[in-house]
């Protein structure tokens, strides 16, 4: 019982710090850290075997320790409950607007997803991403895609929560900065020469665009 009484206890101890990582540095790091980490699953499953054996050594079907069973059955219903859950489920998202129908759901374990567009072989791929903007818990990867006669490879760097759209201007090289916003609302930032496909139109900053838009920009010199 003694054993029992410290697993719940580290069992407590670790749901509680969870909680506060999870609202310091988000989900995934208290799941990598701690609700899937291998060291949680075996506490789980000690603790579910520890009330299976206190059920028999304890002669709990009883009459006079109903009450001690009623707590170790329901103790095991809801690991077994997580376990199915966890191994077997799936957990996603389905956005299902007034009067429409869908046949898929957006899935709530985090990916890498990596879009080619490449006419030729256009390619959608996924892959498992645990990442977190804490150092201690930031999964490193290193993948490689063959497309065509090329190899991309994509490394991990850095990992920034909460990023915000924006821009930072270079100082040392005056200029305009044009924020495009076409399709879903989506910014795009060009500078003297670059272009733009806006659908089928092509929008061109600072160069002549061809069967296109061309945008510049007057600059007013003070006296």
């Amino acid at each position: 019982m003694r054993l029992v009484a410290l697993g719940l206890f580290v069992f407590l101890a670790a749901i509680g710090i969870a909680t506060f990582i999870e609202s310091m540095h988000g989900v995934q790091a208290a799941k990598i850290l701690i609700y899937n980490a291998t060291w949680f699953t075996i506490l789980l499953a000690y603790l579910s075997i520890a009330m299976i054996v206190n059920i028999i050594n304890y002669k709990m079907w009883q009459r006079e320790k109903v009450a001690q069973l009623s707590f170790h059955v329901a103790f095991l219903i809801i690991m077994i409950g997580a376990a199915i859950t966890r191994y077997t489920g799936y957990e996603g998202l389905a956005v299902i607007r007034e009067g429409t129908a869908v046949d898929y759901i957006y899935t709530s374990d985090p990916k890498l997803l990596v879009s080619i567009s490449d006419p030729k072989e256009p390619k959608v791929l996924a892959y498992p991403a645990w990442m977190s903007d804490w150092s201690i818990v930031n999964n490193s990867f290193n993948h490689e895609i063959q497309q065509g006669s090329k190899t991309l490879a994509i490394t991990y760097k850095d990992f920034i929560s909460n990023a915000i759209d924006t821009i930072a201007f270079d100082k040392t090289k005056p200029g305009a900065v044009l924020d495009i916003v076409v399709g879903q609302m989506k910014s795009n930032y060009l500078v003297p020469g670059d272009k733009l496909m806006a659908g089928t139109m092509p929008l061109s900053f600072g160069t002549s665009a061809k069967d296109g838009i061309t945008l510049n920009y007057l600059v007013k010199k003070s006296s």
